[in-house]
């Protein structure tokens, strides 16, 4: 493989290829590509030379690889990429809301004011802290701090459509698949109309930590944080919501 005057020779049903999956995803179909050889054939010449051709807006690069310099991490291409994203989260979330208080610190930070998360085997058993139980950073299962007042000011700016246009907050927040009762699953958030009053959030939990945040229609919006295990910040942002004026 050689490059002349910019062209990448002997590689056009390479780049083809490439070409046809990114025409695929930006149509909706997710696709991943393997490109794979011996060490030197030229992979990572073919995939900056397919990025430089072809990525442009509305589609966004991230890029990580591994380095045999360093002592070998796990996942750490995959590493790599997450961390860029944290750094847009900021920008795009974070600091578009005025969420101050909130970030995805690597697990080895100290965070001042982090509370301390207190769990139990047994409603009567002894609370221990669960602070080396915290989750990888950005994870499913959490690995975000954030306050109360942050949850609030979130809710603020989705609905305000500081963070997206009228059209794309419906499309994140509108339920499409049914989950269990009236529920229905949006983009990360569960859309519910039981009890007459269409709301929609998220919530979760693990040992020490429960959060949980809900948007209703009635102009309300109800939001916990709490230290020890589930369902305490559940329990009590739907026992709030079942007393709250319908309108």
């Amino acid at each position: 493989m050689t490059m002349t005057s910019g062209r990448l020779l002997e590689r056009d049903k390479e780049l083809g290829e490439l070409a046809a999956l990114l025409a695929a995803a930006r149509a909706g179909e997710g696709r991943v590509a393997l490109v794979y050889g011996e060490a030197g054939i030229g992979k990572t010449t073919l995939l900056k030379h397919f990025a430089r051709e072809n990525v442009k807006p509305p589609v966004r690069l991230f890029w990580g690889g591994c380095d045999a310099l360093f002592t070998p991490r796990p996942l750490a291409p995959l590493q790599e990429v997450a961390w860029l994203h944290y750094d847009q989260v900021e920008e795009q979330v974070f600091a578009r809301a005025g969420m101050t208080g909130s970030s995805s610190p690597i697990e080895s930070e100290a965070v001042p004011g982090r509370s301390i998360g207190y769990t139990r085997e047994e409603s009567t058993a002894a609370w221990a802290s669960a602070a080396d139980t915290l989750p990888y950073r950005g994870t499913s299962a959490g690995g975000g701090d954030s306050t109360v007042n942050d949850l609030l000011r979130f809710a603020n700016a989705l609905t305000r459509h500081q963070l997206l246009d009228a059209e794309h907050t419906a499309l994140l927040t509108t339920g499409k698949v049914a989950t269990e009762g009236e529920s229905k699953y949006a983009y990360g958030f569960s859309d519910d109309d039981s009890d007459g009053v269409g709301c929609f959030g998220h919530g979760g939990g693990a040992p020490g930590m429960n959060g949980e945040l809900l948007i209703c229609d009635s102009g309300y919006t109800i939001a916990a944080l709490a230290n020890v295990d589930p369902p305490a910040a559940s329990r009590l942002v739907h026992s709030v919501r079942r007393r709250l004026p319908k309108r």
